[in-house]
């Protein structure tokens, strides 16, 4: 007899569709979060004019409250800030 493909393109067909909407629920956060990571430099107020378009206090107030525990006198090179929605 002649060979018989078992499965065909079919089964793949459905296992690939049925991932696309896992992958693209998984990818939404990561397009919508933010950081920034600090330079030599940097100071919140900076870093709020950059990213929320102003250095006053409910701009910089805004980024304490997004990043729990922040010492804002003690800003580390390196350090990674969580940037909120302006």
């Amino acid at each position: 007899g002649s060979p018989q493909l078992l499965g065909g393109p079919g089964p793949a067909a459905n296992l690939s569709s049925g991932n696309t909407p896992i992958a693209t629920i998984g990818a939404a956060p990561t397009a919508t979060s933010q950081t920034h990571i600090v330079a030599m430099g940097d100071t919140l107020g900076k870093i709020a004019a950059k990213y929320l378009g102003s250095s006053g206090p409910k701009a910089v107030k805004k980024l304490q409250d997004a990043n729990p525990g922040l010492d804002v006198h003690r800003l580390k090179i390196g350090q990674e800030l969580k940037i909120p929605t302006p």
